[in-house]
């Protein structure tokens, strides 16, 4: 009944909504615009719909207490929470659960009891816990059932009564709990059809708003959209890659590089910056910072954690096209936003990585857009100031992003010896020169007073002509379609600066020359340090090099826009419409398919299925060894969920007790970082027997003899 009327209401207020447009619609608009607007308003009222179904709902407290006992067939008296349903939909313990009071343990995601004397479940564990359940007509707790279940009594709303969960089988045992209140259940609905109407209201109105516009000056709207089309466009590509980013964050666990970076998170502010000066964090401080920050609030899950870097690529997504249009006209524009969007090397080790590489990739973006602006408005002094800014921060978020600033210092140097900018114009690298010097006086002192000198790992290549084939691929999203196109666009702009008129300045040559010259001169820098300097720390790693990322976007939008290829087409507007639009979608899937086979370590699938062994994880004769240096934040983040479940008895491989292996009478081995020392490797073989080795999980299980 209460659901029916609140779906008549939200009829109701619907029919309403069209009859006011509609009345509004003649008095103002001519009839053409009725299907623009009938169109409009159901499609505001799918939103509003969507909307208010998302609203949380009101919920009930119940209070679920083990009682400790089981019937005579029964072995044992344990409670097992699966999840419960209401009207119809399954929440499961693990998503859903929202506990108020009391405490439980986990087994994976089941919400489990256990007698107090049983040893296998962490201290603190309670006999009663409190929850809440959204409320809604008819509702279950699914409890998992078995031999070794027990009676739980269920507690809501004054009425209480007691389950036996005990099941010949493993099946699941439905307890039927009730509706909720007549009064609450209308109170729940009052506030969905509140929001409904409330948002179908707000884009009714914007929709009147927008078409009485247009249909006011038609002339001046349509010159408008012609000149914020792109925008829309650009914006539209980024929202596009936001949600398809957002949506897919969750399947790929981070990490080693990450779990290092969580754990240099939890210690704070002040310790990530001192880590950052003792070069144990080998990045500037930028990320550092804000990554201690949005560590602490963040709730658990891929998704929340990586979304400051999502957002930030995202945003670099829209500047990447404003840069290409000033460059190349809108469809280079396109062209570039598109590359970037659905390039996976930008997904896999720029948006997913909880680093600081999406602040690289941002940066970059802005310094050559910012840059670009500075020279069309020479004589305002804010775009100046912008640049300045913007390198700065790019300075401080990578020792590569230094190396960026300097390719536009240099750029600079030649706009200065070609007169097209006064000494005056200098003054923007005054603040990111001066940065970058104090912070390396900083580094130097700091490292040397703590007898920490630089340990720059050893294992990078010697680059060679593969490594920058392999390097250029990488940069250009491992595509061999885009990876052709960028060759194309380095030579289009080398070939067309060179056939300049030396006499006569051109700003259409120098950007593509420009961002082909750095591409080039950063690479031969660092070819010539990895060669002839220092062989054992080349330097050549490939995620380094994503400052030349909107470099390469550029290029490759220059390679099809401006490479004559589509000059002898009449129609090279309409070519350009049907490439861009081929490029957006086989990239895009070239993305999503892609996604399985990004390479990651099963961190956190080892931690899931290590809370999956109750009978033995728990125990104090159990541990787990990691071969990571960063055991801690692993086991805060992924063990633990950030407080959700308990800690366990995580060590590192060098913390063992070896003198004592009857300490240890079953070690849980988690293999995805580095090699097993030679001392654990002998300590295991002469006390322990290999039970299992469940390498999709990396997770070896060994019980002593």
């Amino acid at each position: 009944m209460i659901l029916g009327t609140a779906q008549a209401i939200k009829i109701i207020i619907f029919a309403i909504t069209v009859l006011i447009g509609e009345n509004y619609r003649k008095k103002f608009f001519p009839k053409s615009s009725r299907f623009v607007l009938t169109v409009g308003i159901v499609l505001c009222a799918s939103i509003a719909v969507y909307c208010a179904n998302r609203v949380p709902p009101l919920t009930d407290e119940v209070t679920l207490t083990a009682l400790g006992e089981h019937n005579p067939e029964a072995k044992k008296e344990e409670i097992y929470l699966n999840g419960y349903t209401v009207d119809g939909k399954n929440y499961s313990s693990g998503e859903s659960l929202q506990i108020m009071d009391g405490k439980w343990f986990w087994n994976g995601e089941t919400y489990c009891w256990r007698i107090e004397t049983d040893t296998r479940q962490p201290k603190g564990t309670t006999r009663s816990i409190v929850i809440r359940i959204p409320v809604g007509w008819e509702r279950t707790f699914n409890f998992a059932g078995g031999v070794w279940r027990g009676k739980v009594q269920v507690n809501i709303d004054g009425r209480q009564w007691d389950v036996d969960t005990y099941t010949e089988s493993p099946l699941t045992v439905p307890v039927q709990i009730g509706r909720s209140s007549t009064k609450i259940l209308i109170f729940n609905q009052v506030i969905r059809l509140a929001v409904y109407a409330m948002i179908l209201g707000a884009l009714t109105a914007i929709l009147i708003f927008l078409i009485q516009i247009i249909k006011k000056d038609p002339v001046r709207s349509h010159i408008w959209l012609e000149h914020h089309i792109t925008k829309i466009i650009y914006g539209f590509l980024a929202l596009v890659a936001f949600i398809l980013l957002f949506c897919h964050a969750d399947e790929i666990s981070l990490w080693y590089d990450e779990v290092a970076q969580m754990q240099f998170s939890i210690q704070g502010i002040a310790e990530s910056l001192k880590l950052c000066l003792q070069m144990k964090d080998i990045t500037p401080p930028l990320f550092p910072i804000c990554a201690a920050i949005w560590y602490g609030i963040a709730p658990y899950g891929e998704q929340w954690l990586l979304l400051p870097s999502i957002l930030f690529t995202v945003f670099s997504i829209y500047y990447i096209g404003l840069v290409g249009e000033h460059l190349g006209g809108k469809y280079c524009g396109i062209l570039s936003a598109v590359l970037m969007a659905f390039s996976t090397t930008v997904w896999q080790y720029i948006a997913y990585e909880f680093r600081t590489y999406s602040f690289v990739l941002l940066f970059s973006t802005l310094a050559l857009y910012f840059f670009i602006l500075r020279n069309q408005n020479a004589e305002q002094m804010k775009w100046w100031i912008f640049y300045s800014i913007i390198l700065t921060l790019l300075a401080m978020s990578h020792y590569f992003g230094m190396l960026a600033c300097g390719s536009f210092f240099l750029a600079d140097l030649y706009l200065f010896y070609k007169k097209q900018i006064d000494w005056k114009k200098f003054g923007a690298h005054i603040l990111p020169g001066c940065t970058i010097l104090i912070w390396m006086a900083m580094v130097f002192w700091t490292t040397l007073r703590y007898k920490r000198p630089e340990k720059i790992a050893n294992w990078y290549p010697v680059p060679g002509v593969s490594q920058i084939q392999d390097l250029l691929y990488y940069l250009t999203g491992s595509f061999e379609l885009t990876y052709w196109i960028f060759l194309i666009g380095i030579i289009t702009a080398i070939f067309l600066f060179l056939s300049r008129t030396k006499e006569n300045f051109q700003w259409d040559s120098f950007y593509p020359a420009f961002l082909s010259s750095m591409v080039i001169t950063v690479l031969l820098l660092l070819l010539i340090y990895g060669n002839f300097i220092n062989q054992k720390a080349t330097m050549w790693k490939e995620r380094y090099f994503i400052i030349l990322i909107p470099a390469v976007c550029i290029l490759f939008a220059w390679g099809i826009t401006k490479s004559g290829i589509l000059s002898s087409f009449e129609t090279t507007q309409l070519q350009l419409q049907i490439i861009s639009s081929f490029m957006m979608v086989v990239l895009m899937l070239h993305c999503v398919t892609a996604i399985p086979t990004f390479e990651n370590q099963p961190l956190r699938q080892s931690a899931d299925w290590l809370y999956t062994q109750s009978n033995s994880v728990f125990n104090d004769d159990t541990v787990i060894v990691t071969l990571m240096s960063f055991d801690d934040s692993w086991n805060e983040y992924y063990i633990s969920q950030k407080g959700r479940r308990d800690f366990l008895n995580v060590k590192n491989q060098y913390e063992l007790d070896f003198s004592a292996p009857e300490k240890y009478n079953r070690i849980y081995l988690q293999y995805s970082q580095s090699k097993v020392s030679v001392k654990l490797q002998n300590f295991l073989k002469e006390n322990y027997i290999l039970e299992s080795d469940k390498r999709d999980i990396q997770v070896k299980t060994y019980i002593h003899k």
